[in-house]
Order: structure tokens, then sequence, then C-alpha cells
């Protein structure tokens, strides 16, 4: 009953809001025909763009872009309202790279102006930004910035937006229990507060959270009420999420009528809101129920089209630009990191004046055991000579490993290729098959039919040259991944090393052989701080770890399978990585159900040049040089837990000074 009375409440409220919406913006174009000043324009111009939020996301730009226009005198508050503007409709069009673009110089600009509320919203905007690329690590990272920021200022609406966000992001990592904490928190604290957008919004996480349990029915009412709130409201954008969801769970349960009319609803909804993520997953849909419904023509057509929208979101060069601009934002802080280092240095040397006294008869202290020591120093210089001609031995043979694992990580990358690469197959097969079409057009002297087949000709064409130029893209990046290590330490997130190598990892064997298969699981400490490593070193050393646990599984499914005449029994490979922080440990787990080791292997798989692999499919370094790189790089520790026939765990350990 309590439910049903919030549902109806919302629909109320949103009803309410929609129409206040457009009385507003027709009462404020009326308003800036009699402004007399640009800053009273400028307010006006803002306003109009805010009330063309979650409708015409091209409008809400339109006049972010005139109010930066008009803004001669740059200042800032109105500039920063203007990039979040554009950072809210860039990231509803599915524009991501341009998103985090507008809204990284909002945030830049807020953090100057210590403005709280308002750099909340702009760290939801990154949130969303991040969430949109799937990035939930990222995402999740933002999304508490922005509760921590909303709560220290008492700032209600974004807290309800840091909330919902997170209860969606959760869902989408499959942590179902942290998903109905921050879903129910989000409802909750909105009904308390009277903040009723949004909760259509929370209803379907909840829906999300019941149909991955497969509690189908609860996930239906959940979806239900949601696209009911939306659809009263006319948040269109909103309804064709919710109308995608109810697709999803139709096609799940086998109601192939109804997924065929909510899967287009989406998409006619998405396509008039400019919501091109919605779009791309509602055409790929709709190819998968032509598909299963063996109407192959309707299937190929929502598949070229999914694949196109979805190529103009993710395709590589915006996923570099996402890239770069992350980075920048990275160095930025680490530049106000440094200065800030700088101030408190200038305010420790009065400090060090007076420790001077204490070192200069240290100094005196140590003169005399120089003296006395002059022996063992020339007996050190030797044994250095020896240490120093044993590194550069060492060194070779690390370059050699090094050159191994970029083969590893190459082999990864390089899968990535394939998807241009069937793309510019597909399309040449499509016009040798329109060419002979073309020639009997010609023939029967169908000039109308011939112009039109060579138009589609054309089209192909363009798109070969594109996918062929995004091949080229990706081995540029390949080659950018050859780097050798600087030996550089710099701060990092070991949430996102791992996950980039572990899937490289993965692709890589993929690569190699296309029948393995397995399953990928993570458990990241989310609350893990960044640490000051070799970033290269401890990439390799994961790089290492995650091609030897993949060997294990696969080597494994091979056993099985050809006792179980190819069944493969009931085993599923799995690949495990965790990681955790405490007593100023930094703990990585990497683990598997793989073959296992027995224990007279354990002691000698350290070893140099020691391995269990066949001749020509391991060196014997890797996990020598994992071992160096770890304790005498890192000053870490590292171990191995294994079960003959039933797996290994490699534990790392490493003692570094964090800054949380």
């Amino acid at each position: 009953m309590k439910k049903a009375l919030l549902v109806i409440s919302c629909i109320l409220v949103l009803t309410s809001a929609l129409a206040q919406k457009q009385t507003k913006s027709d009462s404020l174009k009326h308003l800036l025909l009699s402004a007399k000043t640009d800053t009273a324009r400028i307010v006006l111009i803002l306003k109009l763009s805010d009330a063309y939020t979650e409708r015409k996301p091209d409008s809400e730009i339109y006049y972010a872009k005139q109010a930066l226009v008009l803004n001669r005198a740059n200042n800032d508050k109105y500039t920063s309202a203007a990039f979040g503007a554009i950072t809210h409709a860039e990231y509803n069009k599915g524009n991501y790279a341009e998103a985090l673009k507008f809204g990284l110089q909002a945030i830049k600009i807020l953090e100057k102006q210590k403005s709280l509320t308002q750099l909340a919203n702009a760290y939801n905007n990154l949130g969303n930004i991040y969430k949109g690329q799937e990035n939930y690590i990222k995402a999740v990272y933002y999304y508490k910035t922005c509760e921590q920021t909303a709560f220290s200022c008492g700032d209600k609406r974004d807290l309800a937006f840091a909330y919902l966000n997170l209860g969606y992001v959760y869902g989408q990592m499959n942590k179902l229990d942290s998903s109905v904490y921050y879903a129910s928190k989000a409802i909750n604290f909105s009904e308390k507060n009277h903040l009723m957008y949004g909760i259509d919004y929370d209803l379907s996480n909840l829906g999300t959270v019941n149909f991955k349990q497969k509690h189908y029915q609860a996930a239906y009412n959940y979806y239900h009420q949601a696209l009911k709130i939306a659809r009263n409201g006319a948040n269109i954008r909103n309804e064709g999420m919710f109308c995608l969801l109810l697709a999803q769970y139709f096609y799940q349960v086998h109601s192939v009528d109804s997924a065929l009319f909510y899967a287009s609803l989406g998409l006619h909804n998405a396509n008039k809101t400019l919501s091109r993520k919605t779009s791309y997953q509602s055409a790929e849909l709709l190819s998968m129920i032509y598909e299963a419904n063996h109407q192959t023509d309707s299937a190929f057509k929502y598949l070229k089209l999914s694949g196109s929208i979805k190529d103009s979101i993710y395709n590589a060069a915006k996923f570099q630009e996402i890239s770069n601009l992350t980075t920048d934002e990275f160095l930025r802080h680490e530049e106000v990191a440094a200065t800030e280092l700088k101030y408190q240095n200038r305010q420790q040397k009065i400090l060090l004046i007076f420790v001077a006294a204490g070192l200069l008869a240290a100094a005196v202290f140590s003169f005399v055991l120089v003296v006395n020591n002059r022996q063992k120093l020339r007996a050190n210089q030797l044994l250095k000579k020896q240490q120093d001609e044993l590194k550069a031995t060492q060194q070779q043979l690390i370059q050699s490993e090094k050159m191994a694992s970029l083969g590893e990580l190459t082999a990864g990358i390089a899968h990535e290729i394939q998807n241009p690469l069937n793309f510019v197959n597909n399309f040449s097969d499509v016009n040798r098959e329109m060419i002979d079409e073309l020639k009997e057009e010609l023939k029967g002297g169908n000039i109308d039919e011939a112009i039109a087949i060579a138009d589609d000709i054309q089209q192909n064409e363009e798109k070969i040259n594109h996918h062929g130029k995004r091949a080229d893209f990706i081995v540029k990046g390949m080659l950018q991944h050859s780097r050798t290590s600087t030996g550089e330490r710099q701060l990092t997130n070991i949430n996102v090393l791992a996950d980039e190598f572990f899937k490289l990892s993965y692709h890589g064997l993929r690569a190699k052989d296309k029948n393995f298969n397995a399953e990928l699981v993570t458990n990241f400490d989310e609350n893990l701080p960044k640490v000051n490593i070799v970033q290269q070193d401890i990439g390799r050393v994961l790089l290492n770890l995650f091609n030897n646990a993949f060997y294990a599984v696969n080597q494994k499914m091979k056993t099985v399978a050809m006792h179980s005449f190819g069944a493969g029994a009931e085993y599923k490979p799995t690949v495990t990585v965790i990681t955790s922080f405490g007593a100023g440990q930094l703990v990585i787990k990497v683990k598997d159900n793989g073959i296992g080791m027995p224990d007279s292997i354990k002691e000698k798989i350290m070893q140099p040049f020691f391995t269990t692999k066949p001749t020509g499919e391991g060196t014997g370094l890797g996990l020598s040089l994992t071992y160096d790189m770890v304790v005498k790089g890192h000053a870490g520790s590292i171990k191995v837990d294994s079960v003959e026939g039933e797996g290994a765990e490699f534990i790392i350990s490493l003692p570094l000074k964090v800054e949380l």
C-alpha cells in the first residue's frame, strides 16, 4: 500500500513538473526579449537551458553555449553553470568524451570557488559519464565523492542522486546486496525529504536486482511501476530505458511478442531524446529477437544499426580521448598535491635549522666511523663491482622476459582489432553481392535501381574505410604499449591496473585458442588507496600471474574434456582476483581452479628457468622475475598455496607507503 501511494505521489509531482517546465520555458523566452543587460540575459538563458533538461538535450546545449558567448566578463559562476549543463546534455546523448571534457573544466573552476553544492553535482555528472562508459570502478569513486561532498554541505538533492546511482552501479557490478541497500536508501531518503524526482530510477534498480536473482515477477512489478511514473511525468528518456528493461524481461521469460513491442518502443523513445546508448541496446535486443524467430533480414538490419550506434559511442578514438582526459585530470591533482607539499616543506625549514646542529655533531661521529671502516669500504667496492656485473646479466634476462610478456599483452590488444576487421570483411562480402545485382539491373536497363544499388555500395565502402582506420588506430595503440619501464614510481589505483591486465591476459589466450572460455571474477576493495609503485613492473607481475592462472584452468579443461569424451563434465574454469588493504599491507590474490601443483614443485617455481610447461611454451623466467619485482623492487612478499588437481592461489603483499 505504501509503495502504491509513493508511485501515485510521484506521478502527480512529475506531471505537474512537466507542465511547469513547458510554461516556464515559454515565460523565460518572453522575459529574454525585454532583458537589458548581458548578466540578466545570461541568467535567463541558463534557466532556459535547465528547462529543456531530460527533454531536448540539443536545446539544453544550445542555450548553455549561448550563455558562454554572452559571458564577456568571463564570470566563473556562469561559466561553470554552462559547462555543467553541456556535460549533462552530452552525457544523455552518449557523447561521453565531449561530456568529460566540459565536466572536468567545470570541476576545475568549482574547486577554485569552493562551491560545494555545485561541486557535488559536478562529481555526480562525472560519475554518470564513467557509468555510461561501463567503467564502474571510476563511477563508484565519483559517486562516493559526490555523496561525501553533498553530505558535508547539506545538499539533499545530490545526496539522493548519489544513492540512486550507487544503487545502479553496484547492480551492474553484481554486488546485489549493496545495490539493494543504496536503492532502498535512495527511496526512503527521497520520500522523507519530499524529493520525488528519481524514484522511477530507484524502482528500476530494485527490478534489476530481482531480475539478476531470477525473481522475474518481482522484477516485472518494479519495472512496470518505474515505466508508469516516467510516462505520467512525460520523461521520454527514462521511458525508453524502462521499455528496454521490460523488453529484456519478456525476452527472458520467452514472451516474444511483448519483448518485440517494448524493444521497439524503447528504440523509438531513445531516438526521440537522442539517447544513443539506449538506442543501440534496444536495436541489439531487436536483432536477437528477430534472429530467434528466424527473421534473418530484420535481424541483420537491427544488428547493423546497433553496431553503427555502438561504434559511434565506444569507438577507439573516443575511448582514447576519454583516457587522455582522465590522465590529464590525474596529473592536475598530482600538481596540486605537489604544490601543497612544497608549502609544507617551507614550513619545516625552521625546524630543519635546529636539526642541522644535531646533524653536525653526528657528522663528527660519522667521521670517526669512516676512518675505522676504510677496509670495509674497499671490500664493499669490490662486492659492488661483482653485483653490477651480475645485475647487467640479470637485466638481459629481464629484457627477454619483458618481450615474452609483451607478446601476451599484444595478443590481448590484437583481439580488439577483430571487431573492425569483421566489419570490413562483412561489408566487402555484401558489396560483392550488390555488384552482381548492379550488373543485372544495368543489363535490364533499370537505371534508377542501379543508381540506388551504387549508392548503397558507396556507403558500404565508407564503412570499410572507417573501420580500416579504426584497426590502424588500435595497432598504433599496441605500439604505445611496447614502451619499456622507466622505473619511476607513480600513484596507482591497483584495482584499475589489475582489471585492465586481467582482461588483456584473457583476450590474449582467447586470441590463440578461440575454444577457451573462463569465468572472470573480481572482488576489489572499493576503499583501496592509491599506492606509489613502478606501474609497468607491477603490471607485468599481474600479467604473469594471470597468464599462468588461465593456462592452468585451460589445461584442466582439456584433461576433463578428454576423460569425459568431450563433454567437459561439470567443470567451469574460473580465475578470481581479490584486492585488500590492512595493517600497512596491500594484498593481491590471484586464484584459479586449475591443475594445481604438488608440494615438491612449490619450492622451485620461483627459481630462474624452472618451468612445468612443455618446451616452447614457457621461458622459466616469468615467476622468477615476478619474485624479483615484488620482493626486491618493492620490498614485498609473494607466496603460493596450491592443492594438486584443485587449483592454486598466489598472494602478493606490498608494504608500501600510501596516500589516502
